[in-house]
This record gives C-alpha cells, sequence and structure tokens, in this order.
C-alpha cells in the first residue's frame, strides 16, 4: 500500500495498491521463531530431562543434555531466555565440546590462549557509574536516499563508539537493588552471597513490609520482589502461617540457624552444621542465613 497526493472528502490522502507490492522468493526451508516457550515435540519419545521451569537440563560447561550426544543451548537449555551473548556463547561451548569429543584439536588449545576471568566491577565504582548520566549513542544508519538495495539500513558502531556505548552499563546482573532504593518503608535490603552468579542479592524484612507494589513499578524485570524475594519474619505466628517463601532467622550464643517454609512444612538449617548433599531448599536456606549473618548481622531476628 502508498499514500496518494490524491484527498478525500476528510481531507486524508488516499491509500491506494503499490504497483509490485506482492512477489514469490523461492526458498528451500522456512523456519518460524516465534514465543519464548520452548517447543521439544521433534525429540518424539527420548526422555530428555527438563528443570522445574520447563527448559532442557544441560551441563554448564559442555552443554550436554541428559541423552548422549545431544546439545542445548540459549533460550531453550538451564535458565531459559537471556541474551544474544549469552546464546552465542553456549554455540561456541558446544562446537567446543563436540571437537573434544571426536578428538579434535580446538582453537583455545591450539593457539594456547587462557580463557581471562570476568571483570566484575567494585561496588563504589558501580554506585559512580549510576549516578552519572550518559546519553546514548545514536546507532548510524543508511542515508535513506542510498536504501533501494539490500544493504543493511542499521550500521555498526566504531570500536570507540562500542566502548562508549558498553560503558553505559548500570551492571544491574551483578548488582541492581534498585527495590531497595525505592521501598517507602524500607523493607527491602541488599546482602552479599558467596555466589558467583549474582554476589549481591535482595530480600524482604516482611515485618515492615505492606506490599504497596512501589518496588513493583520500578523493576527493571517486571518482577515482584515484595513477593518473589525470600521473606523473612520475626514473628514465629506470622511465619507459621505462611505456605511458601517464609524465612527465619535466628542468633545466640549457639550460633546462627535458619527455619524455612516449603508447601507448608517447616525445614530447620544451623550454619555450623552444613549438609553433605544439599537440595535446593537447602542451598536457598543456606545462602540466606550466611549472607546476612557475614554482611547484615544487626538485621532482627526472630522468636526462637
Amino acid at each position: 500500500m502508498q499514500l496518494t497526493d490524491d484527498r478525500d472528502a476528510s481531507g486524508r490522502r488516499v491509500v491506494v495498491d503499490a504497483p509490485d507490492a506482492d512477489f514469490d522468493i523461492p526458498v528451500d526451508t522456512l523456519i518460524l521463531a516465534i514465543s519464548q516457550h520452548a517447543v521439544l515435540d521433534f525429540l518424539e519419545d527420548e526422555p530428555i530431562a527438563l528443570n522445574d521451569r520447563g527448559y532442557i537440563k544441560v551441563d554448564p560447561q559442555t552443554c550436554e543434555t541428559s541423552i548422549p550426544g545431544i546439545y542445548a543451548g540459549g533460550d531453550v537449555a538451564n535458565d531459559g531466555p537471556a541474551t544474544i551473548v549469552k546464546a552465542a556463547a553456549a554455540g561456541k561451548a558446544i562446537a567446543s565440546s563436540i571437537l573434544n569429543e571426536k578428538g579434535t584439536v580446538t582453537l583455545s588449545e591450539k593457539v594456547n590462549v587462557p580463557l581471562a576471568p570476568p571483570l566484575v566491577p567494585s561496588m563504589a565504582e558501580m554506585l559512580r557509574r549510576r549516578s552519572h548520566r550518559e546519553r546514548r549513542i545514536r546507532a548510524p544508519q543508511t542515508n535513506v536516499a542510498e536504501r533501494q538495495n539490500f544493504s543493511e539500513v542499521m550500521l555498526t558502531y566504531t570500536p570507540e563508539q562500542a566502548r562508549t556505548e558498553a560503558a553505559r552499563c548500570l551492571d544491574c546482573h551483578t548488582y541492581c537493588s534498585i527495590c531497595v532504593g525505592v521501598c517507602p518503608n524500607l523493607a527491602l535490603f541488599t546482602y552479599e552471597t558467596d555466589r558467583r552468579d549474582q554476589h549481591y542479592q535482595v530480600a524482604v524484612l516482611a515485618d515492615l513490609c505492606n506490599e504497596c507494589g512501589n518496588c513493583t513499578t520500578f523493576c527493571p524485570t517486571s518482577g515482584a520482589p515484595y513477593r518473589d524475594k525470600p521473606r523473612l519474619y520475626v514473628n514465629r505466628d506470622d511465619f507459621e502461617a505462611q505456605q511458601d517463601n517464609a524465612f527465619m532467622i535466628f542468633h545466640d550464643s549457639d550460633g546462627w540457624a535458619i527455619e524455612a517454609r516449603f508447601d507448608g512444612a517447616t525445614r530447620h538449617l544451623e550454619l555450623n552444621d552444613p549438609q553433605d548433599d544439599p537440595d535446593m531448599q537447602q542451598t536457598a536456606m543456606y545462602t540466606i542465613l550466611k549472607g546476612v549473618q557475614q554482611s547484615m548481622p544487626f538485621l532482627p531476628m526472630g522468636e526462637a
């Protein structure tokens, strides 16, 4: 369709069919990529292992699935949809795993280049960057008069522009805590953990939270921190009235301990008595307890 210079009775420009607007493009295969839910029916009767979120469970290093010789990466694996960079990294890991399986020397082995550890900025550096507004660099585009072909319209940054744009990152994947800053009741707090993927975590002091939803409004990932984050209770009756996502921390001369409510049941864990083979619930309890003990020991404790 295209606009003409003619006007209708209302004064609007008339829309007419554009000549030669319909055409056929011969293809061998057409792949439709729609939505973010994995469709795994092509596996037929293969018993591939999935995690509790419905994504394919893969080895974090090799990306191999529970079926030997079958690999998965990107949005379909482990934590689900993430970034293009992580999907590309998974593709490289899969390629390297296959080459290693076949006994082929990988590129990194051939040139003997050690993998550098990721650079994690300090807390002071992250806060300094957040206090300074840096406007984005507009991506260059092909001139309108030069677009009558298949050339790219959106062009790439120069190396210097790319570095400047990348430096605008607020490192939310490392330290977000926006919800902590916007809570009018100071019910949310940040604590440090030993987790390698995200060192700083957020929890809720349920006794101070009135569930106003302010944290939900400002959450950059459209979450509901007051409900999604671990909720710490001080009052025993309030704690036991919860079915899920409820924690109480205790500290006395005997040491640190935590109780948690999962599916209506209460579980107990002591800091000085780590489990040899902890399950996911025990791991979550230990992470919260250790984090509070190390970075927020002054928080109000639960009633024994």
